[in-house]
């Protein structure tokens, strides 16, 4: 029962892979291919992403206050990736 065909990048390791795919019966590519559904629906849907992301902010604010700079510092930073995002914008988006 296979989890996931990961392999490294070697033509004879993908070449082996693929006729093992292609030699599957029609109920191991159906129950593959249910769990790969189910894979994808448990681990990227919405609800997932979303408790993902509340754990991760959960753990921002267990971590406490961070106030390296005070208010000015944080200011600064800010400003600073301002700029950045301003300067380099253009190039890795151009219109």
């Amino acid at each position: 029962e296979h989890a996931t065909w990961l392999r490294t990048p070697d033509p004879e390791t993908w070449a082996d892979a693929l006729v093992e795919i292609v030699s599957l019966s029609v109920a191991d590519r159906e129950a593959i291919a249910h769990r790969a559904r189910t894979r994808a629906r448990t681990l990227f849907s919405m609800d997932a992403m979303a408790n993902g992301l509340d754990d991760a902010l959960q753990e921002a604010v267990a971590m406490g206050k961070v106030d390296v700079f005070g208010w000015v510092g944080t200011v600064a930073v800010m400003l600073l990736g301002f700029l950045l995002a301003y300067l380099v914008g253009p190039f890795l988006f151009p219109s």
